[in-house]
C-alpha cells in the first residue's frame, strides 16, 4: 500500500490545502476568546495591565491574521505562529511567569496543524534553540524548562504527525476510490454508449433478417407453387401424351403383329420402318413414364411398398433380365454376394429398378471384358457395387452424371443412348430408403457406381 504522500500526492496536497485553510478560521475565534478571557480576569493577575496587554496582543494577532488570510494563507499562518510564539515569550519574561514558556508547544502545534509536518518540525527546531541559546532572549529561563519545553514541542509535533496518519491514510484511499469510482463510471458510460450503438445495429438487423424472412417466405412459397404447377404440367402433358400413343403403339402392334388383319399382304420395307416406329414408340413411352417417375421421387410423394428381402433374389431378377444384352455383346456379367447377408427391409420393385438402370448403363458404356455385380455388409448397411470395364468418366464430367436429362456424349441419338433419367431416378429411389449413391471412376479402366441401403431403413 502506497503511503499518502507518494500516491496521487498532487491531488492529496490540494485536498489537505483546503482542509488546513478551513481550520484557520476556526482557531481564530479561539485564540479572541482567549484574548478577552485575559482581559476579563486581568485583576486577579500580580499585574493587571501586563495581563490586559497580553489579551488585547492575542485578539489584535488575531484580527491581523484575519486581514493577512485574505491576501495569503502562509502570510497569514506565519504571523499566527510567530505571533503566538512572540506572546508566548512576553508572558514569560515581561510578567514573569517562568512556567507559561511550556506554551511554546502552541506554535508548534499551529505549525504542525496549518503548515504540515515540516512546518511543525521546523518550529518545533526554531523554538528549542531559542530556548537552549546561551545568550538568547530566554536566558534567564532555567535549564530544565527550556529542556522540558523543547522536548513538548518536538513531542507535540510527533503526536500530531502520528495522529494524522491514519487520517491521511483514509484521506488517501478515499481519493483513490473516488478516481476508481470516476474510471469507472466513464467506463460504464462508454460502455452504455457502445451498448446503445450495438442495440441499435441489432434492431436493424433484425429488420433486415424480419424483410429478409417475409422475402424467404415469398420465395418458398412461389417455388411451392412452381412445384406444384410443373407437377400437374407433367400429369398433363404425360397423359395427353400417353393418349394418342397408346393408340398408336397398339395400331402398329397390331400390324406388325398381324400383318395379313387388312387381308393383303404388307410390304418387308413397310414392315421394317413399321418396326422401327414401335421400338421408338415404346422408347418414347418409357422415356414419358420416366418423368413421371422423376417428378414424384423429387416432390418426395412416392410411396414405398417395403418388406424384408433377400438380396440374393434381387441380384438373381434383375440380372437375369439384362443378360440377353450381355449375351448380344459377348460380355460376361459376375456376382458376388456375401453369403451371410440379412433380408433388408426395401421395396423390392424399385430396388430391383436400380440395380436394372446401373447393369443397363453399365452395359451400354463396355464393349469389351465385363460387369461386376458385388455385395457386403458394412456395419448396419448393405453395400451394392456395379463395376465395369468401359472407357470410365472424367471427374468434370462425374457431377454431371447425376443431373436429370444430363448425357455425357450430349446426344440422345447414339446407339442404345438413354434418356438421362435413370440415374436420377436411381439415386432418388436409394435416398426414399435412406441410403445414397457415389461413383468411382478412372478413365481408360472403369467405372463403379455403388449405393449403400440401410438394413433396418426408416
Amino acid at each position: 500500500m502506497e503511503t499518502w504522500d507518494q500516491a496521487n500526492a498532487p491531488s492529496v496536497a490540494s485536498m489537505l490545502f483546503e482542509l488546513r485553510k478551513d481550520c484557520l478560521p476556526l482557531i481564530l475565534p479561539s485564540i479572541s476568546v482567549l484574548g478577552f478571557l485575559l482581559i476579563g480576569s486581568s485583576h486577579l493577575f500580580s499585574d493587571p495591565y501586563q495581563a490586559a496587554s497580553s489579551g488585547l496582543a492575542l485578539v489584535l494577532l488575531a484580527i491581523v491574521v484575519l486581514a493577512l488570510s485574505r491576501l495569503s494563507y502562509w502570510v497569514a499562518e506565519a504571523a499566527l505562529v510567530m505571533g503566538c510564539a512572540a506572546l508566548v515569550g512576553l508572558i514569560a519574561i515581561w510578567m514573569g511567569i517562568t512556567p507559561a514558556i511550556t506554551l511554546l508547544i502552541v506554535p508548534s502545534a499551529l505549525a504542525a496543524i496549518l503548515g504540515g509536518t515540516l512546518a511543525g518540525f521546523v518550529t518545533a527546531t526554531i523554538s528549542a534553540l531559542v530556548l537552549l541559546w546561551p545568550d538568547g532572549p530566554l536566558a534567564g529561563i532555567p535549564v530544565e524548562t527550556a529542556m522540558v519545553t523543547a522536548i513538548a514541542c518536538w513531542m507535540t509535533v510527533g503526536l500530531i504527525w502520528l495522529a494524522s496518519r491514519p487520517l491521511l491514510t483514509a484521506l488517501d484511499w478515499s481519493w483513490r476510490s473516488y478516481e476508481s469510482s470516476r474510471h469507472l463510471l466513464a467506463q460504464a458510460r462508454g460502455t452504455q454508449v457502445r451498448l446503445k450503438e450495438a442495440l441499435s445495429g441489432l434492431a436493424e438487423a433484425n429488420s433486415q433478417l424480419t424483410a429478409l424472412n417475409r422475402l424467404t417466405q415469398a420465395l418458398r412459397e412461389s417455388a411451392e407453387e412452381a412445384r406444384r404447377v410443373k407437377e400437374r404440367f407433367v400429369a398433363n402433358v404425360s397423359h395427353e401424351l400417353r393418349t394418342p400413343l397408346n393408340m398408336i403403339l397398339g395400331f402398329v402392334e397390331l400390324i406388325v403383329n398381324s400383318p395379313n388383319a387388312y387381308q393383303r399382304r404388307l410390304p418387308t420395307a413397310l414392315l421394317s420402318d413399321l418396326d422401327v416406329i414401335l421400338r421408338n414408340g415404346r422408347h418414347l413411352s418409357s422415356l414419358i413414364d420416366d418423368i413421371l417417375d422423376l417428378s414424384r421421387v423429387e416432390s418426395g410423394r412416392w410411396a414405398l411398398t417395403k418388406e424384408r428381402v433377400a438380396v440374393s433374389e434381387i441380384i438373381e431378377a434383375a440380372t437375369t433380365a439384362v443378360q440377353p444384352l450381355f449375351h448380344s455383346k459377348h460380355l460376361r456379367l459376375t456376382t458376388d454376394v456375401a453369403p451371410d447377408l440379412p433380408p433388408i427391409l426395401l421395396d423390392r420393385t424399385r430396388i430391383r429398378e436400380v440395380l436394372l438402370n446401373l447393369l443397363s448403363n453399365a452395359a451400354r458404356a463396355t464393349t469389351t471384358g465385363g460387369v461386376d455385380v458385388r455385395v457386403c455388409q458394412q456395419e448396419n448397411d448393405v453395400v451394392f457395387s456395379v463395376a465395369d470395364t468401359g472407357s470410365g468418366i472424367s471427374p468434370e464430367d462425374q457431377d454431371r452424371l447425376f443431373i436429370p436429362f444430363s448425357q455425357l456424349d450430349g446426344s440422345t441419338r447414339q446407339p442404345h443412348a438413354g434418356s438421362g433419367l435413370g440415374i436420377s431416378i436411381s439415386k432418388g429411389f436409394v435416398e426414399l430408403h435412406g441410403g445414397r449413391m457415389w461413383l468411382e471412376s478412372q478413365v481408360g479402366v472403369g467405372s463403379t457406381f455403388s449405393f449403400r441401403l440401410p438394413i433396418d431403413g426408416p
